[in-house]
């Protein structure tokens, strides 16, 4: 998803506005019960800070000098996930399962900029913490919050954003079983007894993806199963998923970054679509197919698949236009197998990505046993389709800022809620398979809504003031 630039968060992190009642003295008793359930933060894509191992060199999260150049041969390949492993043989299961030596060393609370040789920095996740912090939460990854000793009821749960959501969505699971075990044993310490640990889990973009998988089908990867029933068994350690700006049907942007790449300020060097296309986990943001997402100049939808491999190749889309022949080389040195190796890596990430979202989008045959709440904001004009032309026999994409409707600039409201009519002929009320239990509109954007005082009061009530289920 798209990071909004500096300069933008500067001035929504500190706009005063109206005097608001301290929220610290709103939720002081609150703050004090023992009974609540512990939280889990999960960031969005380009959230957490990426570390070579062996090196230790950050490949995401430096963008000053001692950052890698991701234009450079050796700073794109750093960076890239691994499609150099990829061979003919290699189905859409086995590139999800690629692995290399980055990991991910911790959430990306703050973006450093180096701008004209001045050091910049924005918190982006602190924020969030910052209003748990209030309510008692102790997360033992931020350091710059001031808490009572006695709280240790918030985690952060930290994942290689570049990778296929369902090994995330793994990794979550083994993640949760660790920490319920450390709940326990605090608890034990305390002389407290909870009972069977349940999280709340706290999730902006696409950690909601990410949290909504391990919520249907637990900790497996429900591809590989004969039968790819919902069975809710993420429910077992969860009692409320809360979802923050999630895609849940995808977003346009997503489409933007596979065919144009990424300049995500003004100040960093832009991401080339070659490297943006070697993450599995971009495709699995695409909009689903039947939103008809493709118009002519007329508004007449166009017909053809996305996440057709082919289609880009033809049509010079991406990593197969002219200007990304250098990056693409970077990647695939063999002049014989390179267009070759790109094009089957690319259908299997998009293979994937369908498998994804036909496991995300299912429709449950029994009721969430958990609460799913979504934050979400519609007050700003979002893109919603892309113009489609023809120009010297191939087809162009542009993505004209007139085709928007409401949403938080990068996930149009639609998405967020999955509204089932997207596509369709307008009918009354919306029409989702996710069963939440409430939803909330806030002002702001994709990130600079979680600064917002209606976020942080209904966040902490909705924590701190509603009983969880049990």
């Amino acid at each position: 998803m798209k990071i909004v630039t500096f300069i933008i968060l500067c001035m929504a992190v500190s706009c005063s506005g109206v005097d608001h009642l301290p929220l610290g003295d709103i939720y002081k008793q609150a703050a004090k019960n023992e009974d609540r359930n512990p939280v889990v933060l999960l960031h969005g894509i380009t959230g957490a800070r990426l570390v070579q191992q062996g090196t230790e060199k950050i490949v995401w999260g430096a963008f000053t000098e001692d950052g890698i150049d991701p234009n450079s041969k050796e700073g794109l390949r750093a960076l890239a996930f691994p499609v150099w492993q990829v061979n003919t043989k290699s189905t859409p299961h086995s590139i999800a399962y690629f692995k290399d030596d980055v990991y991910a060393s911790g959430p990306l609370d703050k973006i450093s900029v180096n701008l004209f040789g001045i050091n910049l920095s924005v918190d982006v996740y602190l924020s969030i913490l910052q209003t748990l912090g209030v309510g008692g939460y102790l997360d033992q990854v931020y350091q710059d919050i001031e808490y009572d000793e006695d709280h240790y009821t918030c985690f952060s749960f930290f994942y290689d954003w570049r990778k296929d959501n369902i090994t995330n969505a793994i990794l979550l699971s083994e993640f949760l079983e660790k920490t319920a075990k450390y709940v326990t044993q605090k608890d034990k310490e305390r002389g407290f007894n909870r009972g069977e640990v349940k999280f709340d889990i706290v999730a902006h973009s696409m950690g909601g993806l990410v949290a909504r998988y391990y919520l249907q089908y637990g900790g497996v990867d429900i591809t590989e199963q004969q039968d790819k029933k919902i069975t809710w068994e993420g429910a077992k350690r969860v009692s409320r998923l809360i979802q923050v700006g999630t895609p849940n049907t995808g977003s346009i942007s997503a489409v933007d970054a596979l065919y144009n790449g990424q300049e995500y300020s003004f100040v960093l060097p832009k991401f080339q679509a070659t490297l943006l296309t070697t993450y599995p986990s971009l495709y699995q943001l695409l909009p689903r197919q039947h939103h008809k997402v493709f118009i002519d100049r007329t508004g007449k939808s166009i017909e053809f698949d996305m996440y057709d491999a082919s289609l880009w190749e033809k049509n010079k889309w991406g990593m197969f236009s002219e200007n990304q022949k250098q990056y693409l080389k970077f990647l695939f040195p063999d002049d014989k197998t390179r267009v070759q190796l790109a094009k089957h890596y690319m259908q299997s990430a998009f293979d994937r990505a369908k498998q994804f979202h036909n496991a995300l989008d299912a429709k449950p045959e029994n009721d969430c046993p958990s609460q799913i709440v979504l934050f979400a904001s519609k007050s700003m004009l979002t893109q919603e389709k892309v113009y489609v032309y023809e120009e010297n026999g191939k087809l162009k994409l542009d993505f004209n800022s007139d085709l928007q409707a409401p949403g938080d600039g990068v996930v149009t409201i639609s998405n967020a809620l999955a509204d089932n009519r997207q596509g369709t002929k307008w009918k009354p009320w919306v029409r989702s398979n996710i069963q939440f239990s409430a939803t909330y509109l806030l002002k702001g954007d994709h990130l600079s809504m979680t600064t917002t005082q209606s976020f942080r009061n209904n966040i902490l009530h909705l924590l701190l003031e509603t009983p969880p289920l049990k």
